[in-house]
């Protein structure tokens, strides 16, 4: 597939500070939800009890029409404290899927390795706002295809997920040094399996990428949210070298346009260059 390069002008990288502090307990989503669920309880508890006033009964609330409710209200709520989309439908479904497990009467293990699984896949979702989004093949051709031909480079994918592109390009490129860094440890372990089974030279990190020095590579690949691309913009500017390259698929730096924009014609989001 052909893909459709226009080229911007160099970016001026003073901005301001927009980056979240997610060091903050609010800033964190897991706990975030974690509020807006037990909130929306206590409204559910609070509007359906009075209702039951005003109606002048005794009669206790029917817990098919608590669940509605709390399924009504916690998306709602989550949606005036701003929560990206995904996790409206969490909330959604949380109050079901809790009234129907019990209903089934599950041994606790079940859910405590249904909570464990959960979290081994999804934890990038838990601890920050970045939810699993998978690149395809043409994005990767792509990518490649911005690097100098022979030439030495060391790259890494930020949010590696199953590895697609880290062990693409480790194939593809023989003089690429590529690594991977990925915080749920369920997939990052499938990619590790998946480079040994093919005996793949590229590497993966399990751990935030907050933790790494941007400088070390000359290739940053990032796939991630709305949400990282603020505090992304200021490590990338403050840790990377000149010369070297950062490309976001999909989601651009706020306010700072990129070097060059590749569209690619069909339903594939456009990536985001900027240069160094």
């Amino acid at each position: 597939m052909q893909a459709n390069i226009k080229k911007i002008k160099k970016q001026n990288w003073q901005t301001t500070d927009s980056t979240p502090d997610l060091t903050r307990w609010w800033d964190k989503p897991a706990l975030k939800a974690l509020f807006i669920q037990l909130t929306s309880a206590l409204l559910t508890w609070v509007l359906l009890n009075l209702s039951l006033a005003l109606l002048g009964t005794d009669e206790t609330v029917p817990a098919l029409l608590w669940i509605m409710t709390q399924s009504i209200i916690a998306p709602v709520f989550a949606r005036i404290l701003k929560q990206e989309v995904w996790w409206l439908c969490i909330h959604f479904a949380f109050p079901i899927a809790v009234f129907l497990t019990l209903r089934l009467e599950l041994s606790n293990n079940v859910y405590l390795i249904a909570f464990l699984v959960s979290l081994g896949f999804f934890w990038s979702s838990f601890s920050g706002r970045v939810p699993y989004y998978p690149s395809h093949k043409p994005v990767w051709d792509q990518v490649l295809n911005l690097l100098p031909p022979g030439k030495p480079l060391k790259m890494i994918d930020i949010g590696s997920g199953l590895g697609g592109l880290v062990l693409y390009a480790a194939r593809q490129n023989p003089t690429l040094d590529v690594v991977g860094i990925e915080t749920a440890p369920l997939i990052w372990a499938y990619s590790r399996l998946r480079a040994a089974l093919t005996r793949s030279k590229a590497h993966f990190i399990l751990g935030n990428y907050d933790k790494l020095d941007l400088g070390d590579y000359d290739v940053v690949f990032a796939y991630l949210s709305p949400a990282a691309m603020p505090g992304l913009m200021k490590k990338s500017h403050a840790q990377m070298r000149n010369g070297t390259m950062f490309i976001s698929h999909e989601f651009p730096f706020p306010d700072l346009p990129a070097t060059l924009v590749i569209e690619y014609g069909d339903d594939t989001r456009p990536s985001y260059v900027y240069h160094m």
